[in-house]
């Protein structure tokens, strides 16, 4: 394993590194970061001392117990010339399924603190069945009920009728170009790919923590 991957693995399952990062303004110093993706040359990750989201450069760090090496094809040049297709957001051989996808973020919002309610159900559309629904992220109050208003959604809805309703069987369903939506008190988005919108929901859920959860 080289330390794309591992920073890959960190990423998926929302683990804290400790790391050695020799840059930035305390060179040498360890620091606590979670992972969010690897993009190109760089990562992003969230300092948990701090709680702020950076890039930082992959051949600048050091993970505290694991001595892993770069990529083989790792050039000196790469911060330029890095093979965009290979190193850019990359995805698994295997791509996660939309229920694998939400089922880890679930676990990792749990792990977090948050109550998860979820409305998840398959709907057969042209013969296949496809996953649908919402799951929110929920603070509870003192006395430890959960707060009605949902902090965070996470929306699955492949396809859509021409009123932008769930198909039921029988009826005219079209795909959607941005499938997968992440909303709540954030800044809504619509993402194409559910691994572009699963980075953006466990971004926002680790901001909105320490205003819910006083974390």
């Amino acid at each position: 394993m080289d330390i794309v991957q591992r920073l890959e693995r960190a990423a998926e399952a929302g683990e804290v590194l400790n790391v050695i990062y020799h840059g930035g303004s305390q060179p040498g110093a360890v620091r606590k970061l979670s992972p969010i993706r690897v993009n190109g040359h760089k990562f992003h990750a969230k300092c948990m001392e701090t709680g702020a989201f950076k890039f930082y450069m992959i051949e600048k760090l050091e993970i505290v117990g694991e001595p892993l090496p770069l990529p083989s094809d790792w050039t000196p040049d790469h911060v330029l010339h890095y093979d965009k297709d290979k190193y850019r957001n990359k995805r698994n051989a295997q791509q996660r399924t939309p229920a694998q996808v939400a089922e880890s973020l679930m676990d990792h919002a749990e792990a977090e603190g948050w109550v998860v309610m979820q409305n998840l159900f398959p709907v057969s559309v042209n013969g296949a069945e496809y996953l649908f629904g919402i799951f929110n992220l929920h603070a509870k109050f003192k006395n430890g009920k959960m707060k009605k208003q949902a902090a965070l959604t996470f929306l699955i809805q492949p396809f859509a009728t021409e009123d932008g309703d769930i198909p039921r069987p029988g009826s005219d369903a079209f795909p959607k170009p941005r499938p997968y939506g992440v909303y709540g008190e954030c800044q809504g988005k619509a993402f194409v790919s559910i691994e572009s919108a699963a980075s953006y929901f466990k971004e926002q859920s680790a901001l909105l923590a320490p205003i819910h959860l006083g974390r």
